[in-house]
């Protein structure tokens, strides 16, 4: 039985050896992250194509250019964030780019 629980140990010993830990601080802010920037960027692109609709339908010529300019840059900050997200992730993690 002591035998065991010497191989269960060396086991895992070996097993945390190989798990590459990130410090707590860094891994917080990677799910402040997570949670902060896409999921706000996302709902900033519903409510700009909610009002590029509105202005469609209005006949709103003006307010449309400018809603979709509004969706765009959302699009964009949204996909930013997302590969800012995924290169943070990769880095935690050790993993290359």
């Amino acid at each position: 039985m002591h035998d065991l629980g010497a191989r269960l140990e060396a086991k895992l010993a070996h097993d945390v050896g190989a798990v590459r830990l990130c410090p707590m601080d860094e891994f917080e802010d990677f799910l402040h992250r997570l949670h902060g920037g896409p999921p706000q960027n996302a709902a900033a692109v519903k409510v700009a194509i909610a009002v590029w609709q509105g202005a469609v339908k209005s006949g709103d010529t003006e307010g449309a250019e400018a809603a979709l300019r509004m969706v765009r840059e959302q699009v964009d900050r949204l996909i930013e964030d997302i590969s800012a997200l995924q290169e943070h992730g990769r880095r935690l993690t050790g993993k290359p780019a």
